[in-house]
């Protein structure tokens, strides 16, 4: 075999081996990820290539590493992010990057992590009728503390249907995450279940986290020949994710 024909067999297995290189190409990945707070989180982007291809996955510009809130793992060329009970701080951009000898490619993908979590208090407040009447009138207030990005606007619902709009007794404000529903001078007719629903360009959630600081209120009216008890009471029906008000006249 002659030194030229030896020098073309070896020339021919280089180019053979170099197009058996490729650089990193991103094959599936997902755009927007949402969960609500609490949720285990998974991202996850296919590659492809040759040679062997390292992975990583950044937020905010610092490297993750598997640890008891994150877990990595990189299989069949299949890249995994587990975020284990997602916080509100974890919504973001996560940076996914591939390298091997040959190349790299990166994307984005974006984490939203939705929340509400519901609270219900009771206040009074005396007001002075006359001299010889004081009525005591009662005040239901709720309190939404929701999370996102952006951040949700709010509605409030009565029953299913019934969107519930402020004017007269009924007040409703929203300040970054806290919002607020107020219902003045309770009385039996604003009896029944209440919903809070917050919505953003990526969804829609309703409460599912509901909790509240006191579960009854008792009204007393003072007049010169009766007392009148009027009992507020709350529960929280885990059945169907419902905070429940309850109101009841008692003439003694």
């Amino acid at each position: 075999m002659t030194a030229g024909n030896i020098s073309a067999r070896l020339a021919m297995k280089l180019v053979q081996r170099v197009a058996l290189l490729k650089p990193p190409m991103i094959q599936e990945k997902p755009e927007v990820v949402k969960v609500t707070c609490g949720d285990l989180v998974s991202l996850e982007c296919r590659v492809a290539g040759t040679p062997q291809i390292h992975v990583r996955w950044t937020k905010d510009g610092i490297e993750l590493h598997s640890s008891r809130k994150h877990h990595l793992c990189y299989e069949n060329n299949l890249s995994s992010l587990h975020i284990q009970s997602s916080q509100l701080e974890d919504s973001g951009e996560y940076l996914f990057e591939a390298t091997n000898s040959v190349g790299s490619c990166s994307c984005k993908v974006m984490l939203v992590v939705l929340a509400i979590e519901l609270l219900c208090s009771f206040n009074s407040n005396y007001v002075l009728i006359s001299k010889l009447t004081n009525i005591q009138a009662c005040t239901a207030t709720f309190i939404a503390k929701i999370g996102g990005d952006p951040i949700p606007s709010v509605k409030w619902m009565k029953g299913k249907w019934r969107q519930i709009t402020p004017g007269g007794r009924i007040s409703i404000e929203q300040k970054g995450q806290n919002a607020k529903l107020e219902i003045r001078e309770v009385t039996k007719s604003d009896s029944g279940n209440y919903r809070c629903v917050a919505t953003n360009k990526h969804g829609e959630i309703e409460c599912t986290q509901l909790s509240f600081t006191s579960q009854a209120k008792v009204c007393t009216c003072y007049q010169t020949d009766e007392v009148s008890r009027v009992d507020v009471s709350a529960f929280y029906s885990s059945y169907n994710n419902m905070l429940y008000l309850v109101l009841s006249q008692k003439l003694s």
